[in-house]
Order: structure tokens, then C-alpha cells, then sequence
């Protein structure tokens, strides 16, 4: 109760004092922290052109898809003897329809070529991805999974988007894999951590990728208010000097990278509606 409570006083002195965040955030005449800023508020004004709705739609048809799979599920690679079912899986850690769009417009605006994701999970997130940049010659996908099952549902449907060679999955614990899917890649834009909600994985992710982002680029993570060691990891990376901005949006944390950008630090927060 007193997590929820705590949750909606943030919402609404977000919402008061959005006017003057904006202003702050745009003041700065920063031209990357502005194309950022803007994936954000072309998501909140459901701001996109047919083509791009088409895809959406097509991405959906994919969620509705699995939202009616009875297919089993077993977690022999994680030593559990549990069973999921793939609709409840879909219905319960797939991202949202809404977060999906926005990291949609975060890579497409960004100019991401080079993404990186931990936790490919279904495959939802990872269509929008694709079609945000399957209009690029120059672009590729990598993501890490552990259930193998899952590895193989997503790259059925990655691979009616995009061609084959555009497209990496690891599958297997990310122990395994992560350092081996990292060393594939020469070079990121983008990463999306959604795959490991504790402290010392998602630091050990960020100290990793980081040094692979170019001059500009941007780290996204999930469930950044999930629990206080993910609290704490995000706390640690708004404070490290590699990052230049962050957006807060309470579920998601976006850390900017600029590094010819010799101006202070800023911060900033908004809401997102999910």
C-alpha cells in the first residue's frame, strides 16, 4: 500500500511540474537530448505516421498471437521444475504496447544502427526494434535469452521482419553468453536491460556495454523502481561521469551518452503513461 501511494505522488508532482522540466530540458539546445526527448513525447501523442501505425499493428497481431498460445514452457536450463504457459508468460512479462512504441521512437530517433538487448523474452519488444530499423543497410540487432524456447519463438518472428543476417541470438544464461554476444559487436547506439533485475548483474551490464556506445548513444533499463537494488544500480549509473543526461520515467531509465558535450550534468524526470 505505502508503494503504491509513494508510486502516485511521483506521478502527480511529475505531472505539476512537466511544464517546467520541459523547459529546462530544452533550454539546453542540446540537439541529441532534444531527438530523445522528443521519441518521448511522439509516444505520449501517439504521434506516428500510417506506415509506422501498419507495423505496430503488425507487432500486435504477433502479441495477440501468443496471448492465445497454450504451448508449455519448462525451466530445465534454470535447475526449476516449473511450467509456464506461453499466454501467461506474454501476458505477464511482455512489454507494453505502450512502452514498446516508445522504445520504438527512442531508436529510430536516436539513429541507432548497433542495438543490444538483455532479455529478448517473446520477442515483442525486439519486433518493434526491428521494424525501426529495417530500413537501415548498416543495422543489427543482438539479443541474449535464457530459455531456448523463447530464442526460438522470437526468431521465427524476427525473421518475417527483417532478413536473417540483420539479427543475433544468444541463447543460453547469460552467464554463458552475455561476454560472448558483447564481443560479436565492434561498436553500440542502443541497449535495452531487461533481462536481470538485480544489482550486480545490471552494473556489470552497464560497465560492459558503456565503453562500446560511440560519442552518442543511449542505455535503457527497465523497471528501474523494481526494488531497492535496482534503485540503487540506477542511482549509481545517473552518478557516473560517462553519462551526460538522464530521463527518468519512473518504469524505464534512459541514460544519454554525449561525449564531446563539455556542459554540466543534467537529470531530469517525467511520467509515462503505461
Amino acid at each position: 500500500m505505502i508503494k503504491k501511494i509513494n508510486k502516485h505522488k511521483t506521478i502527480l508532482s511529475r505531472r505539476i511540474n512537466h511544464n517546467s522540466e520541459e523547459k529546462r530540458l530544452l533550454n539546453l539546445n542540446n540537439e541529441f537530448l532534444t531527438k530523445i526527448y522528443s521519441a518521448y513525447t511522439q509516444s505520449i501523442k501517439n504521434d506516428f505516421t500510417q506506415d509506422e501505425l501498419n507495423s505496430f499493428s503488425e507487432c500486435e497481431k504477433y502479441r495477440n498471437k501468443l496471448l492465445q498460445s497454450e504451448e508449455v514452457i519448462t525451466y530445465e536450463i534454470f535447475n526449476s521444475d516449473r511450467t509456464a504457459i506461453v499466454k501467461d508468460i506474454c501476458a505477464k512479462a511482455a512489454s507494453s504496447k505502450s512502452w514498446c512504441r516508445l522504445l520504438y521512437s527512442l531508436v529510430k530517433n536516436s539513429n541507432s544502427e548497433k542495438i543490444f538487448e538483455v532479455g529478448t523474452n517473446l520477442g515483442i519488444s525486439g519486433s518493434y526494434i526491428l521494424h525501426s530499423i529495417k530500413g537501415n543497410p548498416n543495422s543489427h540487432f543482438t539479443t541474449l535469452e535464457g530459455q531456448a524456447r523463447f530464442c526460438e519463438i522470437a526468431g521465427e518472428q524476427f525473421a518475417k521482419i527483417i532478413d536473417k543476417n540483420k539479427f543475433s541470438i544468444y541463447s543460453g544464461l547469460y552467464d554463458d553468453t552475455f561476454d560472448k554476444a558483447l564481443s560479436s559487436v565492434d561498436k553500440l547506439h542502443c541497449a535495452f536491460i531487461d533481462g536481470n533485475h538485480q544489482y550486480e548483474p545490471t552494473l556489470e551490464y552497464f560497465n560492459k556495454i558503456e565503453p562500446l556506445i560511440g560519442d552518442k548513444g543511449i542505455l535503457l533499463f527497465d523497471d528501474i523502481n523494481w526494488s531497492n537494488g535496482m534503485k540503487d544500480v540506477w542511482k549509481k549509473i545517473k552518478q557516473s561521469p560517462k553519462i551526460k543526461y538522464t530521463i527518468d520515467l519512473h518504469e524505464i531509465g534512459i541514460a544519454i551518452i554525449d561525449r564531446n558535450n563539455k556542459s554540466k550534468k543534467e537529470d531530469f524526470a517525467f511520467h509515462y503513461s503505461y
